[in-house]
Order: C-alpha cells, then sequence, then structure tokens
C-alpha cells in the first residue's frame, strides 16, 4: 500500500484570518467578516488515501536434448492514491521462449511477449 504524506493545509478560520489581513493592508475590504462561523473541510483527506499495488510472477524453465524452453506469466494491479475514480491499472504479461538446436549448424527459436494492460481515464 501506498500513501502520500500528510501535508499541513489551513483550516478555515485560518485561511479566511490570512486573507483578511492581506486585503486589509492592501487596502481593500475583508472577505470574510464572520470568521469563526467558518466550517472547515479537510480537503486533503477529501482528495488523497491509500493506493494499493499487487504484482504477482510465475515462470517455469526446461530443456533436454538441444531443446530448452521457458514460460512465464505475470500479473499487475495498481490503484491511485486519489481513488479508484483517479486511476487504476490493471496489466498481464506473458513469455514463451523456445530455443532447439536442429544441428551443430542450425538453431531455431521462438520468443513471444504478448501484454494486456487496462488504464482508463480519469473522471
Amino acid at each position: 500500500m501506498s500513501q502520500l504524506p500528510k501535508v499541513k493545509i489551513a483550516g478555515a478560520q485560518e485561511y479566511a484570518t490570512l486573507m483578511n489581513k492581506i486585503a486589509e493592508t492592501s487596502g481593500g475590504t475583508a472577505p470574510f467578516p464572520d470568521v469563526n462561523g467558518l466550517a472547515n473541510t479537510n480537503y486533503w483527506d477529501e482528495t488523497f488515501g491509500t493506493g494499493t499495488r499487487q504484482q504477482y510472477n510465475l515462470s517455469v524453465s526446461g530443456g533436454k536434448d538441444g531443446l530448452s524452453v521457458f514460460g512465464s506469466l505475470g500479473y499487475y494491479d495498481e490503484t491511485s492514491v486519489a481513488g479508484r475514480n483517479a486511476g487504476e491499472w490493471k496489466k498481464i504479461t506473458g513469455r514463451l521462449n523456445v530455443d532447439w538446436d536442429v544441428n551443430k549448424v542450425v538453431k531455431w527459436g521462438l520468443m513471444m511477449a504478448p501484454r494486456y494492460e487496462k488504464y482508463p481515464t480519469p473522471r
């Protein structure tokens, strides 16, 4: 699991007080006349959460009499720290390698590596 470090963000009253001071210093009127009546919303917690990542791999190899074979499968799944609506990446991979020594002069080989990925556009 991955999580962004918590950032200290100004609360509603702290932000309003600062904005009132800026306005008064520059000769304007205070945009927030009632600082104590403001409700706090922690937008960091509302926006970010915990992301997850899973990865699994399996491989097999073997051979006999001039023939060698290797195969593998992989699965990957990741969810963004900004939630499922921000991005979820899924990937399935495979690999197959076959090498065959036909004789002392001729060698034959096959390599395949298919992959399927799904990464939706954030909403």
